[in-house]
C-alpha cells in the first residue's frame, strides 16, 4: 500500500514512479495520491506552482525522462482515488487521513481532505498551514455486533467490540485500479 508523497520526497522520483506504477499495473499494490503527486499533475500540465519542496529537483529528473514515461507519469498520478475502502468497509485509507463523513465520497471536499488533512486556519512559522489533529478527537460511530473488527484507535469503544464504518463501498472504488479481491 503505497500512501502518496511518491515524488519530491528522495533522490529518483522517477524510479519510484516506476517502481509503483509497476507493482499497481500488476495488482501487487495499491495507491492513493498525496498532494505532491496533484501538484506534479498540476506542473506538468503547464500550471503556475511553486517549485518548491522538491518539485524542482522532481521536475528536473522527469525532464531527463522519456516523454511516453512522463506522459504515462502524469496520467497515473490523475487517475489515483482519493482513498480506498477496503475489507469489506473495515479499512479506509488515504494519504492525509479522512474524516468518517467523507470516507466513500468523491467529492472535491473529501479529495481535499485526503490530501491535505483539515487545517486550523492558522500558519506555522515556516508559513505552512497548520493541520487540525483531526485524529485524537476521532470517535467511531457505537460498536455493532455485524462487524468483524475491534476499533483500536477509538477510545469510546469497549476493547474488542466489533466496529465497521458507517459507509460501504461505493462506485468510486469498484472503478479504481484496485483488483476485485481488494475492493470492498
Amino acid at each position: 500500500m503505497f500512501l502518496g508523497d511518491l515524488v519530491d520526497r528522495g533522490p529518483d522520483s522517477p524510479g519510484v514512479l516506476r517502481l509503483v506504477m509497476g507493482m499497481v499495473a500488476a495488482d501487487h499494490a495499491l495507491a492513493v495520491p498525496g498532494n505532491h503527486e496533484q501538484k506534479l499533475v498540476r506542473a506538468l500540465d503547464g500550471r503556475d506552482v511553486q517549485r518548491t519542496h522538491g518539485l524542482g529537483t522532481t521536475m528536473a529528473q522527469l525532464a531527463e525522462e522519456p516523454e511516453g514515461f512522463v506522459t504515462a507519469a502524469r496520467e497515473f498520478c490523475r487517475g489515483l482515488v482519493s482513498h480506498l475502502t477496503l475489507d469489506g468497509g473495515a479499512l479506509v485509507v488515504a494519504h492525509a487521513g479522512l474524516k468518517e463523513a467523507y470516507q466513500g465520497r468523491s467529492s472535491g471536499r473529501a479529495r481535499a481532505s485526503a490530501l491535505y488533512g483539515d487545517t486550523t486556519g492558522e500558519s506555522d512559522e515556516l508559513g505552512l498551514p497548520v493541520r487540525y489533529p483531526w485524529a485524537q478527537d476521532y470517535r467511531c460511530e457505537p460498536p455493532r455486533p455485524s462487524g468483524p473488527r475491534a476499533c483500536s484507535t477509538c477510545p469510546t469503544s469497549s476493547a474488542g467490540a466489533p466496529w465497521r464504518p458507517r459507509t460501504a463501498a461505493s462506485s468510486w472504488s469498484r472503478r479504481s485500479r484496485a483488483p476485485a479481491r481488494w475492493r470492498s
